[in-house]
């Protein structure tokens, strides 16, 4: 009887996993990954993943979902019957660029440090992880996939819109995102006075030659920030 252990499998992009549990052998790669169903009435292993390869002494697996299982009778169906299929073809998991699958580190810098204090974080959202709430912080990801760079609110300031990155084989990338303060900022120094606010925004300078006097403030000019 097969031999059954727990393993712990860590998404690194939708339906792509890695376990450091174990490592198999070369010549295993495109082999059924199993899991025991019911190891007391049914001990019977079912295929769940693809076995892709090795990577830093980490397993890497697809799980088998219907596009794989379709494409797994084909093949089958190929081979012991020589039937011919003209409703669809291959599915071919092309790294971005053509270049091979690998893992790739991505690092964010969160600016300014104020709104890091007051919660600004990111996160991934395909590989479920938790917000990262430090000004920089380096992950990995498994090349040739889309991902979602997910920002969180921060109290005061302005949370940056969710994009969507993409990193080809041996390309690593750094990103520099900013928070920008909700309420206007004013300073002033013998340069003169100094507005931060969102780009695009319109702001009005104003003039009063009495300052106790509020109702006699006359706008002098009006400028969009950027």
């Amino acid at each position: 009887m097969t031999e059954s252990r727990q393993y712990h499998f860590v998404q690194e992009a939708p339906r792509l996993f890695s376990t450091s549990g174990f490592i198999s052998f070369p010549g295993n790669s495109g082999g059924p990954v199993c899991v025991l169903a019911d190891s007391v009435s049914n001990p019977i292993f079912y295929p769940a993943a693809i076995y892709l390869g090795s990577f830093e002494g980490r397993s890497i697996v697809r799980t088998i979902d219907s596009p794989v299982a379709n494409l797994i009778a084909r093949a089958a169906s190929l081979a012991e019957l020589g039937a011919n299929f003209t409703g669809g073809g291959v599915v071919n998991f092309n790294a971005a660029g053509g270049e091979p699958f690998g893992i790739q580190q991505l690092t964010v810098h969160l600016q300014p440090d104020e709104a890091v204090a007051k919660g600004a974080a990111w996160r991934v959202v395909e590989t479920a992880g938790a917000f990262i709430t430090v000004v920089e912080a380096t992950t990995d990801l498994v090349s040739g996939f889309d991902y979602t760079i997910e920002f969180k609110a921060a109290p005061g300031w302005i949370t940056p819109t969710n994009f969507m990155i993409d990193l080809p084989g041996g390309q690593d990338a750094e990103l520099t995102v900013n928070y920008v303060p909700a309420v206007p900022i004013l300073t002033s120094s013998a340069d003169g006075i100094f507005v931060t606010e969102p780009v695009g925004k319109v702001v009005e300078i104003q003039f009063t030659p009495i300052q106790s006097e509020i109702t006699s403030w006359s706008t002098v000019q009006t400028i969009s920030l950027g």
